[in-house]
Parts: C-alpha cells; sequence; structure tokens
C-alpha cells in the first residue's frame, strides 16, 4: 500500500491513481516547484510567434505562482504573470524600463489566474495532495474536475487523463481572456506530453495552449520544460 493511501487522504480514487502513477507526495511544509521553460507565443490567432525563456515558481501549498519570461528578439521584453495571497497581477516592460502594460487586479483576472494555477499542477505534482484549498471530483471518461473557491471568486478546470494513467490535456469553457480593455470568458485548453522522470514525479516535458475564438481554435503558447526541481519555499 502507497504512502498515500496510509495517510487515508479524502481523495477521489482517480486522483489517487494519478497521484501513484506521477509520483506525486504529501507534504505540509511550504513548498514550491521551480522550473524553466523555453518556447513559443503569441497574443492572438493572426498575431507573430516570438520566442520565450521563462523561469516559474508554483506553490505545492496553496494557489500562487509567479511567470518570467525574456520575450522576443534579444529577450528585449520582460514578462510577468503571478497569482500571490490572491492578488492577480501581471506586467509587460521594454528592457525591464519602460512598462508597456499592466493588469488591473480584478475577479475576472483573479479567476484567470486561479485556473492558471490549476492548469499547470502537472508541473507541481505534489500539489495535488498538498494543496488543501483544490478540491477535485471524479467526472466520466477518466476525467477530473479541479476547482478553488477563494478570494471570492469559484474557479474549476477539467483534466482529461491517457490511457497511461497521466494527464493529457487540461480545459475550460469559460477562462477569462483579456479582449481590448476587459474580460471575456471563452473556451480554452492545454495539452501535455514527453512525460520523462524527475526527482521521482512524472513531468511532461511538452505543453501547448490554445484558445476558441467565434468557433475556432488557435494555439496561442507553445512550451519545453528544460529544468524542474523542488524545495522549502524559502530556498
Amino acid at each position: 500500500m502507497s504512502n498515500i493511501r496510509q495517510a487515508g487522504m479524502a481523495r477521489p480514487e482517480t486522483l489517487i491513481r494519478l497521484a501513484e502513477r506521477i509520483g506525486a507526495q504529501v507534504t505540509r511544509a511550504e513548498t514550491k516547484a521551480r522550473l524553466r521553460q523555453r518556447g513559443i507565443l503569441r497574443t492572438g490567432s493572426t498575431g507573430r510567434w516570438m520566442k520565450f525563456r521563462a523561469r516559474q515558481s508554483i506553490d505545492v501549498n496553496r494557489p500562487s505562482f509567479c511567470w518570467t519570461a525574456s520575450v522576443g528578439p534579444f529577450g528585449l521584453l520582460q514578462v510577468r504573470d503571478e497569482l500571490q495571497d490572491g492578488l492577480p497581477q501581471g506586467f509587460v516592460r521594454l528592457l525591464d524600463a519602460i512598462t508597456l502594460s499592466k493588469a488591473t487586479p480584478s475577479p475576472a483576472l483573479l479567476k484567470g489566474q486561479i485556473m492558471r494555477y490549476l492548469a499547470e499542477l502537472p508541473w507541481a505534482p505534489d500539489a495535488l495532495l498538498s494543496n488543501d484549498r483544490v478540491s477535485w471530483a471524479e467526472e466520466a471518461d477518466n476525467t477530473l474536475r479541479a476547482s478553488v473557491h477563494a478570494f471570492g471568486v469559484r474557479a474549476s478546470v477539467l483534466f482529461k487523463l491517457d490511457a497511461d494513467g497521466t494527464i493529457a490535456s487540461v480545459s475550460a469553457e469559460d477562462r477569462p481572456r483579456q479582449e481590448g480593455r476587459g474580460f471575456r470568458e471563452r473556451p480554452w485548453r492545454g495539452t501535455y506530453g514527453d512525460y520523462r522522470r524527475v526527482d521521482g514525479r512524472l513531468l511532461p516535458h511538452k505543453a501547448e495552449v490554445s484558445w476558441k475564438v467565434d468557433g475556432t481554435w488557435f494555439p496561442v503558447w507553445r512550451g519545453k520544460l528544460e529544468q524542474w526541481e523542488i524545495g522549502k519555499a524559502s530556498s
């Protein structure tokens, strides 16, 4: 019997099997997964693809993260996207000096950032068992719903498992997307692949993110995992 089952955790059976498959561990200490990525991104269906390199921290015990990237030729643009203590933030800067855009905290932005945290749990697998602020429910056809009700908003995503018992995709019908000066809830999805074992955890090394607008899906983010580690939040 695994340590997960010995702990008698009140989790759906499908989640327990997923956690066992990917090597998730139970921790009550403040812990972060830290990773580095590279890939390409764009802002819309007709936008120009730009290269990026990014580093990210994802909290295992609470819905918080920080993603910082150098984007475009010579990394001239610095992009930050984060959620800390219920406060969603983000900005784009030129040469890390001139602010080109800055996100204004709002319920829509907060919901979107919580959904991003949930969607990226495959890169923080210990959070599947260690973050008590995330609730789980089994859906039909090997699907799990992860939800957070906090900071005055509700947010959830659906994880679809593949035949190997790992997460193949994540989706939502109502993720807020910034359009002009406001937000509109749109269908959204991400796919994961190229799983490899790192420090005892089975992690996806490739991912893609897409939006659906006016009946058409288009990708906006494609990335690869280059480095991953986990440790105390203060380290």
